[in-house]
C-alpha cells in the first residue's frame, strides 16, 4: 500500500491510501514535486509504475529486463527529469530512465554487487549510491561518468542501506550497526554517528525546500488528456500517455484500442500476457496479488471487473493429483 500523509503544522497527522492494489513488494518510492507525479519500483513483480499524485492514470513505465530494483530518485529539474534506480539481480547496475519512460540506459555496472541506497545531488547532478555487499559509497555524474568513492573499509559502514544528502553531508542507515551515520559528501571526512537509537533502520530523508527546487512545469498547459510527464528528450519538455487499453492520439487525447491478451493465474498472481509471440508487452489490467490457491479467472468487459475462484489447498492438491494420474 502506498499512503500519503499531510503534515501541517500544529495539525494531527492525516493519512490517505493513494494505491492500494497491484502492490506485492514495494522497495523504491519518488515523488515528482514539479509535475505532480508518484513513482515506484515493485521488487517481486518487476516493475516501475507512475500516477498521478491521488493515485489515478497509473501506468507501467518500465518492466523489462528488470530483476532484483530496490533504490530509486528522481530529478524533475529542466535539463534533466531523470528517474534512477538500483538492480541487484542478475545483473547489478544502476540504470536511469526519462520520467516518461525515454532513453533507458545502464549509467554503473562494473565494480557493484549489491546496491542498495541510493540519493542524489541536485545541485551538482551527482548519483550517490551504495554497495551493502562490498561496503562503500560512491559517487558519480548523472551519466554515469566521473565516479569517486566517498567512504569504504570503515567501521562507520558495515551494511548500508539508505542515502539522503543535505548541504554538504551524506547521511546513511547502517542495518548491521543499528545507526543513523554521516560524513563530508565528497571525501568521506568526519564520520559520525548520527543516531544508535533506531533499530534496524531503513529509509531515510531530509526535508527541506532547497532539496525540491521550484522549475517550470511544461505540463501546465499540455493537451494531456490522462497523464503527462515531464521529458528529457521531448522539444515540449513533456510526453502524454495513456492507461493500458487506451492510445494516444497526436493532440494528447487518448483513445480505447481493443487489444486482446491472457489472463494468467501464477503463484499468487494474476497478470496479462500478450497473445503475440515474443512480445512482451502487459499493464491491461492491474496485477492482483496475495491470491490463496487460485483455481480459475474470469473479466468482464464492460464492468471491467475481475473475477477469480479460490479452493482450498487440499482441493487444489487432490486436482493436482488426478490430473498427474491422467
Amino acid at each position: 500500500m502506498i499512503n500519503l500523509d499531510f503534515l501541517p503544522p500544529g495539525k494531527d497527522h492525516r493519512a490517505q491510501d493513494i494505491v492500494v492494489s497491484g502492490l506485492d513488494l514495494v522497495e523504491g518510492l519518488a515523488y515528482d514535486w514539479i509535475g505532480g507525479h508518484i513513482y515506484w519500483l515493485d521488487s517481486r513483480l518487476n516493475r516501475i509504475e507512475v500516477c498521478d499524485e491521488n493515485g489515478t492514470n497509473r501506468i507501467v513505465l518500465a518492466k523489462d529486463n528488470i530483476t532484483q530494483p530496490r533504490g530509486m530518485m528522481l530529478d524533475p529539474s529542466p535539463g534533466t527529469r531523470w528517474l534512477f534506480w538500483t538492480d541487484w539481480g542478475e545483473n547489478p547496475r544502476i540504470e536511469r530512465i526519462g520520467m516518461d519512460g525515454s532513453n533507458r540506459s545502464t549509467i554503473i555496472s562494473t565494480k557493484i554487487y549489491w546496491p542498495n541506497g541510493l540519493t542524489l545531488d541536485i545541485a551538482t547532478r551527482r548519483v550517490y549510491f551504495a554497495d551493502s555487499k562490498l561496503d562503500f559509497i560512491d559517487f558519480c555524474n548523472y551519466d554515469g561518468t566521473g565516479r569517486q568513492q566517498v567512504v569504504a573499509g570503515s567501521h562507520y559502514l558495515l551494511h548500508p542501506h539508505s542515502l539522503t544528502i543535505f548541504e554538504d553531508t551524506l547521511y546513511w542507515t547502517d542495518r548491521q550497526l543499528n545507526r543513523v551515520l554521516s560524513a563530508h559528501k565528497f571525501r568521506g571526512k568526519n564520520q559520525t554517528v548520527v543516531s544508535h537509537l533506531i533499530s534496524q533502520p531503513l529509509s531515510i530523508h531530509v526535508h527541506h525546500p532547497s532539496l525540491q527546487p521550484i522549475t517550470r512545469n511544461d505540463c501546465v498547459n499540455a493537451p494531456c488528456q490522462q497523464l503527462c510527464l515531464l521529458s528529457p528528450s521531448s522539444s515540449t519538455g513533456y510526453t502524454c500517455k495513456c492507461i493500458a487499453g487506451f492510445r494516444v492520439t497526436k493532440d494528447g487525447r487518448c483513445v480505447e484500442e481493443e487489444t486482446p491478451v491472457l489472463l494468467v493465474m501464477k503463484g499468487s498472481q494474476i497478470v496479462d500476457v500478450s497473445l503475440k509471440p515474443g512480445d512482451k508487452s502487459s499493464g491491461i489490467i492491474t496485477p492482483v496479488v496475495g491470491v490463496e490457491n487460485g483455481l480459475q479467472v474470469e473479466f468482464d468487459k464492460k464492468a471491467a471487473m475481475l473475477y477469480w475462484l479460490e479452493g482450498t489447498k487440499k482441493a487444489n492438491e487432490e486436482d493436482g493429483g488426478n490430473e498427474n494420474d491422467n
